[in-house]
């Protein structure tokens, strides 16, 4: 099965579990503020504090250790309440879950990287809490093995072996690039990637005209590299972002014709299809945010164009509307069977 199918199979499985359940129950009584009568006590302000979106369940414990050791200075939140024992517990178990699956990834399947590559990918840049060990009663709760096909279809994926193909015929040069220089690299990919729609780089059109023509020379190879290195970490970071929303009882949302209000355009680009949309926002938390994955599924009748594609929305804004109440303009970028929003990049 491909990536997305198998991420798929895994959120299936693990929402359905005992575990699963337990952590909603968890985070459901952090979010109930009007319980608390002492502000101190507030956990809501701690789950906001943790950075989930980025950081998943290491983000409560960073956080909590923090506040052990009267590390923060902030005065909202250095007074902020400490996780309890049964929290840490279903934290620390989530965080092993994910923490397995990116190790898998980079340490094994991306074994033949250089170390300073790999270190750029791990998605927490080395931040590690001083976490406790997972009690036997989480510690076999959910099968590992459920995550081997996911392994499988990552390695045998297009993008893993343009990366190795690529780095196999520059090694000697990317083994001496230093962490500083690649980071530097993924963050200033990161801003083109996403703040333009549709004007690429110099060096990017370059990547691609050279491609067209099957001429890449050694300097364009080790520039493409970078761009494959950066799609390597947005598909690791989506992989796990999926999995953890799947975990924490998140939905697959829809966008669809009971929300759609406007399609403001479909473009493609060269390296990947850009959705814009205004949704019809009802409050009830029935629309995605920044880094999930939505199905776009509707037809655009018009045309007589059946769409029904997945992927990942970049960015939101929220309006108001005195007519049609609240709304959502939102642009989402087409994920493909590998889950990589890049793909034309690597396409032949």
């Amino acid at each position: 099965m491909s990536i997305k199918s198998e991420v798929f199979t895994i959120c299936r499985n693990v929402s359905g579990t005992k575990y699963s359940a337990e952590l909603i129950e968890i985070r459901n009584k952090m979010s109930r503020t009007e319980e608390v009568i002492n502000p101190l006590e507030n956990k809501a302000i701690l789950k906001q504090a943790s950075q989930e979106n980025k950081l998943f369940f290491r983000g409560f414990l960073i956080l909590d250790s923090a506040l052990e050791i009267g590390g923060i200075n902030d005065d909202l939140y250095k007074n902020l309440p400490r996780l309890n024992f049964k929290e840490k517990q279903l934290f620390c178990y989530g965080d092993f879950i994910l923490t397995t699956i990116y190790k898998k990834l980079i340490d094994d399947t991306l074994s033949f990287l250089p170390e300073n590559v790999k270190k750029n990918l791990d998605p927490y840049k080395n931040k590690l809490p001083n976490t406790i060990r997972v009690s036997k009663k989480y510690k076999n709760e959910i099968d590992l093995k459920i995550f081997n096909g996911l392994y499988d279809a990552f390695e045998k994926s297009n993008l893993v072996s343009e990366v190795d193909r690529i780095y196999k015929r520059n090694s000697f040069i990317l083994n001496s690039i230093k962490y500083e220089d690649i980071n530097e690299m993924m963050i200033k990919i990161e801003g083109e990637m996403f703040n333009n729609d549709d004007e690429l780089s110099s060096e990017l059109w370059e990547i691609l005209i050279k491609k067209s023509r099957n001429g890449l020379n050694s300097n364009t190879e080790i520039t493409y590299f970078y761009y494959l290195v950066h799609s390597i970490d947005m598909l690791i970071k989506l992989i796990l972002s999926t999995i953890y929303n799947a975990l924490i009882g998140g939905k697959l949302n829809v966008i669809n014709e009971s929300n759609i209000i406007k399609i403001e355009n479909i473009t493609d680009t060269m390296i990947s299809r850009i959705h814009k949309y205004i949704l019809m926002d009802s409050g009830k938390n029935d629309l995605p945010s920044v880094g999930e994955i939505v199905l776009m599924d509707y037809e655009e009748k018009a045309i007589e164009n059946i769409v029904k594609e997945f992927g990942l929305v970049t960015s939101l804004e929220h309006k108001m509307v005195h007519d049609s109440g609240n709304t959502m303009k939102v642009k989402i970028l087409k994920i493909d069977d590998e889950m990589n929003i890049f793909y034309k990049l690597i396409e032949k």
